[in-house]
């Protein structure tokens, strides 16, 4: 190991400035004999002997300013030229398209057809990167504007079960809400009187819907 160690600063003295030429080669010439004696004792003897001249030729290395490299083929005493700076492209003069806020009855009739709940539009900018995930923020210019529905409350137009009764429900505005395949709850529906639904927004863009205003909580997905 401490051979090692004297090997790579010898490696390193070896490749200091030109200042530093003198010592370097006392350096490596008492290394040498040092290598060529064949006992082993005596030459980490030797070794240990130079290791405060290795510490000292390592020091006055690090401390030595590098010379700047000349480029192949220049002329003698021409130094390195410094770094290209990097050039930043303009920004476009195109104006940028901005998404017009929907009114109330848009985002009702779009209720449930986005996917995992995203309401920002395409996130085209690296700042823009999963806003989608945070509070809803609203400007100067928005406070006009209706904020985004969280659930829609309606009347129950008919209902069919499928087979593994699971229901699929036609509201009075059009839309067609399936419960999931994975969803385990049972629905009753009133036959004599008019049954209702309030669809509200869950985690990860999924939607809960309530029956006749009771407690159980079905997932559903909208279909049309």
């Amino acid at each position: 190991m401490k051979l090692l160690i004297m090997a790579i600063g010898v490696a390193a003295i070896a490749s200091s400035t030109p200042a530093l030429a003198d010592q370097r080669d006392d350096v490596l010439k008492s290394m040498a004999k040092c290598a060529q004696i064949a006992d082993q004792a005596k030459r980490v003897a030797c070794f240990d002997a130079e290791t405060p001249k290795l510490k000292a030729a390592l020091g006055a290395s690090q401390e030595a300013p590098s010379a700047p490299v000349a480029p192949v083929g220049a002329a003698p005493g021409m130094a390195a030229s410094p770094p290209p700076t990097a050039v930043t492209p303009e920004a476009s003069s195109q104006p940028s398209t901005q998404l017009q806020p929907r009114s109330q009855a848009q985002q009702e009739s779009g209720f449930g057809l986005h996917l995992f709940g995203r309401r920002n539009g395409p996130q085209t900018a690296p700042d823009e990167f999963g806003n989608d995930s945070l509070p809803e923020k609203r400007t100067a210019d928005q406070a006009g504007q209706p904020r985004e529905i969280q659930k829609i409350s309606t009347k129950v137009v008919s209902y069919e079960l499928d087979q593994f009764g699971k229901f699929t429900v036609t509201l009075d505005n059009g839309q067609v809400w399936r419960q999931l395949a994975a969803d385990t709850g049972e629905p009753y529906f009133r036959r004599s009187h008019t049954n209702t639904a309030v669809i509200s927004r869950g985690v990860l863009g999924s939607y809960e819907l309530r029956l006749n205003s009771k407690g159980t909580v079905f997932k559903v997905t909208r279909i049309k």
